[in-house]
């Protein structure tokens, strides 16, 4: 029976009677009872197992809702982190979607429009626009460019433009999509205040292009205006004259005066010059005293010669410096396209020409280019003061050749070659100015610096510890080195300061120079050979070729003249002197050096009469410095990779 109803049967007592079938009523009840906690049980679970999972989901639900407040808090610091570095932005950057309307705009952006944000967001596409087209100075130009956006909404936008307060941006212009779908949202723009960057890029140009102390255009302005010339008047068939002014005596102020007075002179100079010319014509100064003028577009030569007669003229008149009176002449030559020149360098180079010309006519005159005296002039005058300048200015460069051991093909030694690198960049070589050199008495003052130069090099090599730093160099010394008693003193003097390993350097001496005076070429050779620098006998065969000095000076090398190579393979007369020459210098245990190698027939005959050293473009034509070391370089590497060849063939 069940405990509740015992219970209760209890608490009446005795009063009820328990009969089979009141029996049956009490099992039945009980029954009931049981089935009645069974399902107060089965509920309660139910109900436990509710709660727990409602507790569960709760809790899930405070988490997520925690959650999502945390992604909240960070979405808006995120928003306001990329708002402040987006107004923190001196550009002007704002997005509009597909309507055109503004959906975001940071600071400058604003200022830009001049209107807050609020506002902004107000305005319609159509409104945004107008308000940006009245900002600019020449909306049309810019409407062109939002033409071109509304073709192709993908398209990406760049340019300038410049509003009515003289201010120029650069904008860009992109459109905003989405990642997934690729579907347009709208677009961002970005503009930028290059005001400032365009005056300082103008400034720069403007610098780079005009001489610095009178403001005139400067050569490279003044070659770019003249090649620009010259297309127009090809087309035109019409002419242009270009005409170099030089100031005669100028020099006179600088040294009388002082630099200052003279560039303040210099000046003044230009601004007549400049006063006295059309506005369409154009004036440069070159350098220095040197001013260039470029007169176009005309059918009357007379023209040319009336405007350089004012520019005379222009100098005549006097000039007054610290209260006294000079006077300044010009000399001006000119060069008439298409007669004279083609191209800008040409005209430039005529004009100079005629330029000396005119100076050699006694000054304050002007001349035309004349073909006939071109030489006479580029040579006598124009070269002559330019070889003095470069002396100066030390214009000179160095090419070094290599010179190979005909049996083992190592690079055994350089030779020094010198270039002179004129005003217009182009290289001279020695047979276009050493003649003149010697002429003018130059030619010491040539070889000191090329000794320099060569010795620099030659401590650079070594400090670099380069392939190059063992290889020993050969420079050129003419006979007119050694009339200078003095000469070889600096020699010395060059190589004790640069504190250079000795034997790698060598000189050249030709016949002639030992001849003019035997007894101090043996003393200044004895002193050399002290020294442990080596001598070169250049272009042996070619001079007096006397026997009996080679015993009695002390030189290491016979150099074979080109001449003989030339023509050896098929001059037996030649090939005789040749052989000859290897022969006698072997005799006398000195070494023997051809040069003018050209061909592999060369190199193969002169390896078989036993030649120890070949020169020639057939190894290697002369090379400046960095071409240089990238030949040695790629010489060893060959050399190395021969050797191992051989190790791996035993």
């Amino acid at each position: 029976m069940h405990r509740l109803l015992s219970r209760i049967l209890r608490k009446k007592g005795n009063g009820i009677k328990v009969t089979p079938e009141t029996a049956q009523v009490l099992d039945e009840i009980s029954k009931a009872f049981e089935q009645c906690d069974t399902d107060r049980a089965m509920l309660e679970h139910s109900l436990q197992l509710v709660s727990d999972e409602l507790n569960e989901i709760n809790s899930q639900l405070k988490h997520q809702l925690k959650q999502t407040h945390l992604y909240q808090e960070q979405t808006i610091a995120t928003l306001a982190r990329q708002q402040a570095l987006v107004d923190a932005s001196p550009e002007a950057v704002f997005s509009f979607n597909r309507e055109g309307q503004i959906t975001d705009i940071n600071i400058a952006g604003c200022q830009f429009f001049d209107k807050t944000r609020e506002d902004l967001f107000k305005l319609d596409g159509e409104q945004v626009l107008l308000l940006a087209l009245s900002k600019l100075e020449e909306p049309d130009v810019f409407i062109n460019d939002i033409n071109a956006m509304f073709m192709d909404k993908f398209s990406k936008l760049h340019g300038f433009f410049k509003t009515k307060n003289k201010r120029i941006f650069e904008f860009y212009c992109i459109p905003e999509i989405a990642n997934e779908t690729k579907k347009y949202l709208g677009r961002v723009w970005c503009c930028r205040d290059v005001t400032e960057i365009r005056e300082q890029q103008n400034l720069l140009k403007h610098k780079a292009y005009h001489d610095n102390l009178t403001n005139l255009p400067n050569r490279a302005l003044l070659i770019e205006s003249i090649k620009q010339a010259v297309n127009r008047a090809r087309r035109s068939g019409k002419h242009i004259a270009v005409m170099f002014i030089d100031l005669d005596d100028f020099k006179k102020i600088n040294d009388t005066l002082s630099h200052a007075e003279g560039d303040k002179f210099l000046i003044t100079v230009a601004n007549r010059f400049k006063q006295t010319l059309r506005e369409e014509d154009l004036i440069g100064r070159l350098g220095g005293d040197e001013f260039l003028v470029l007169l176009e577009q005309t059918d009357d030569l007379n023209n040319f010669d009336k405007v350089a007669k004012r520019l005379l003229s222009t100098t005549e008149n006097s000039f007054f410096i610290k209260g006294h009176e000079y006077r300044v002449t010009s000399s001006i030559g000119i060069a008439v396209y298409p007669k004279d020149g083609k191209d800008a360098d040409e005209l430039i180079s005529k004009a100079d020409i005629a330029m000396y010309q005119a100076k050699h006519n006694g000054k304050n005159s002007l001349s035309y280019f004349d073909e006939k005296l071109e030489k006479d002039i580029q040579f006598k005058l124009y070269q002559e003061n330019k070889l003095r300048k470069a002396i100066e200015q030390k214009s000179f460069v160095m090419h070094y050749q290599p010179q190979f051991c005909m049996e083992t093909k190592n690079i055994v030694g350089l030779e020094a070659l010198v270039r002179w690198r004129t005003e217009q960049g182009t290289l001279l070589y020695p047979d276009s100015f050493i003649s003149l050199a010697e002429e003018l008495g130059v030619i010491s003052q040539i070889t000191l610096i090329v000794l320099e130069k060569v010795i620099t090099d030659i401590k650079q090599w070594q400090q670099s510890e380069t392939v190059l730093s063992n290889i020993p160099v050969a420079i050129n010394m003419s006979a007119l080195d050694f009339d200078d008693k003095t000469f070889i003193d600096g020699v010395f003097d060059y190589i004790k300061k640069a504190n250079i390993t000795p034997e790698l350097l060598k000189i050249e001496l030709t016949e002639t120079a030992i001849f003019k005076d035997v007894d101090y070429v043996k003393q200044v050779l004895s002193r050399l050979q002290a020294h442990s620098i080596g001598i070169a006998i250049d272009d042996f065969g070619t001079g007096y070729s006397s026997f009996a000095y080679l015993k009695d000076l002390a030189i290491n090398t016979l150099k074979i003249d080109k001449s003989f190579i030339e023509d050896f393979i098929e001059n037996k007369t030649s090939e005789a002197i040749v052989q000859s020459i290897i022969a006698l210098a072997h005799n006398l245990n000195l070494n023997v050096v051809a040069e003018g190698v050209e061909t592999e027939k060369e190199e193969l005959l002169l390896k078989s009469m036993k030649c120890d050293i070949g020169q020639g473009y057939q190894y290697a034509k002369p090379l400046n410095k960095v071409q240089l070391l990238n030949f040695v370089l790629c010489q060893s590497k060959l050399i190395n990779q021969a050797n191992e060849r051989a190790v791996n063939n035993k």
